[in-house]
């Protein structure tokens, strides 16, 4: 599983225009954050379906890379006795994307992720689990 994520990382990384590595180092970070107790579902499994729900959305959604950068975030913080999970996941991939140098502009849009979705949303719709 970890090997998968690994090339999931790579290959958006690269995307990106990243240096293959920052994705190699993602996917290894975010693969021990979500395996922290206390997590049952929102773990790495959960993760590694997100990443290929979103891949298989590739050709039909504009901007995906963006999109696909904060999946990778969504569930990093888990705590279920907190209500603001999901605003400090957004705000640890906006931080994650202004350091490796993806511009304000896309850090805004990363950090968006962290309000719930549109309804009808292309992803939401796609991958519900998530």
């Amino acid at each position: 599983m970890l090997d998968e994520l690994r090339d999931h990382g790579r290959a958006l990384a690269q995307s990106l225009g990243l240096p293959r590595d920052a994705g190699t180092s993602m996917a290894e970070l975010l693969a021990r954050q979500y395996a922290r107790w206390p997590r049952r579902y929102h773990d790495a499994r959960h993760l590694l379906h997100c990443v290929r729900e979103a891949e298989a959305l590739r050709p039909q959604v504009p901007d995906v890379d963006a999109i696909a950068f904060a999946l990778w975030f969504h569930d990093a913080v888990y705590k279920p006795w907190r209500h603001d999970n999901e605003r400090r996941s957004a705000d640890q991939a906006r931080a994650a994307a202004l350091t490796l140098g993806l511009g304000a502009s896309t850090a805004r849009r990363i950090s968006a992720t962290g309000s719930k979705p549109r309804r009808g949303a292309t992803f939401s719709s796609r991958c519900s689990a998530c």
